[in-house]
């Protein structure tokens, strides 16, 4: 194994930025150019230190890259322990990443010779961002917090939003559906497979429309604390009976509908089976079997860069107006966030309904291009989260 040097930390800015020096045609350079080089420095590094991820926290502050100097072959290589897709490595991931990629912030006689170079890229960087905030008339991570970084939405969208309709109640189909269908807008719906037959050609025509079709279990197994779950109760589940029970459904669904179930909605938002000291998770198996799965009745939207997506955050549909709506939409353009909804019944009024003159409110909004958001079901914009998350794999 490499011998590690201490970690090099700077940047008084907060900024993560990955140090690197400028791209240069020949690493080893003229005598004339090595001549400027840094005392100690063998080879300059080929990483572009203008083109470098600048990654959010979770509490919407930015952190200070890290790297690393590490003796290879008899010489003490600089490496960054940020990926180019903005995650945090391990020193070992660091090294791996160098090995596979050759990527270095340059190579030196000595570890202190690395050190004072790390601390004086770090020192421009400073400035380079310092100057980017001013001529953009401000410092745009002024508090910790960014301003204009943000998550790679497609098309120059700043943030999206997924409808989605739980239980394949009959009016989903013979209201929301057509309405959606007017704007061109694709949503999904969570059925458990046995209320799909009572509008099995509804549902066909969904599925032919664009519409997902998502697992909503079997037999809506929620706490037992609701009377009419009592029979069927989480709190006597196992994890090995809820898991025949997905693949059930997601065998139905199949027959069905000829469609494989790519999310799942958690019945209830609840996401666990078994009591006390026996109580157990079930999210490990939705992140087995599906893209995403989906909760209810959350409190905010998903921070795409950060986002479990077994584990979405959905805020209730129903009942709002369009204004209490458009509350919620705008909090979500903000934060360039992704917004999951979540609804039942669609029509004018009733327990668990979702209005159909707020959706079609919703839809006309979405139409207009300068709103900026990209709306599309729960499997492909969590397709597209996954694909494009900073650090997929959890970190």
């Amino acid at each position: 194994m490499a011998a590690m040097s201490r970690v090099v930390l700077a940047c008084l800015l907060g900024l993560f930025l990955s140090c690197s020096s400028r791209p240069i045609r020949d690493a080893r350079g003229s005598a004339a150019s090595r001549a400027v080089w840094p005392a100690g420095m063998i080879e300059q590094g080929n990483i572009d230190l203008t083109n470098r991820p600048v990654v959010r926290n979770a509490d919407g502050t930015v952190s200070t890259v890290r790297s690393i100097s590490v003796e290879i072959d008899g010489q003490e290589v600089l490496i960054p322990t940020v990926s180019d897709a903005g995650c945090i490595l391990s020193d070992e991931e660091a090294v791996q990443q160098y090995r596979r990629t050759g990527k270095h912030l340059g190579k030196f006689s000595s570890a202190k010779a690395a050190n004072r170079y790390a601390k004086r890229i770090h020192r421009e960087q400073e400035r380079l961002v310092t100057a980017k905030g001013d001529a953009r008339s401000g410092d745009p991570y002024a508090g910790g917090k960014t301003t204009d970084v943000r998550f790679p939405w497609p098309d120059g969208k700043r943030f999206a939003v997924s409808l989605s309709f739980d239980d394949a109640r009959p009016s989903q189909v013979d209201v929301g559906v057509p309405l959606l269908d007017e704007y061109g807008i694709r949503a999904t719906f969570y059925v458990s497979p046995s209320r799909v037959p009572e509008r099995l050609d509804a549902w066909k025509a969904a599925v032919a429309a664009g519409h997902e079709i998502g697992n909503h279990s079997m037999r809506h197994a929620c706490t037992g604390n609701f009377l009419w779950s009592r029979q069927k109760a989480l709190e006597n589940y196992t994890l090995t009976q809820m898991a025949k029970e997905l693949d059930q459904a997601n065998v139905e669904i199949q027959r069905l509908l000829g469609v494989r179930a790519m999310t799942f909605a958690y019945p209830c938002g609840q996401k666990f089976v078994g009591r006390g000291k026996r109580v157990r998770s079930y999210v490990p198996l939705i992140a087995e079997r599906f893209t995403a799965g989906r909760g209810w009745r959350d409190e905010t939207a998903n921070d795409p860069a950060f986002c479990d997506p077994a584990q979405l955050l959905a805020v209730e549909l129903d009942g709002l107006t369009f204004e209490q709506l458009k509350t919620l939409v705008d909090a979500a353009a903000k934060q360039g966030a992704w917004l999951v909804l979540a609804g039942h019944e669609i029509g004018e009024k009733g327990r668990q309904t979702t209005r159909a003159d707020t959706l079609r409110a919703f839809c006309e909004y979405a139409a207009d291009v300068e709103n900026g958001l990209w709306v599309d079901t729960v499997a492909n914009v969590a397709r597209y989260v996954a694909e494009h998350q900073a650090c997929p794999s959890g970190r």
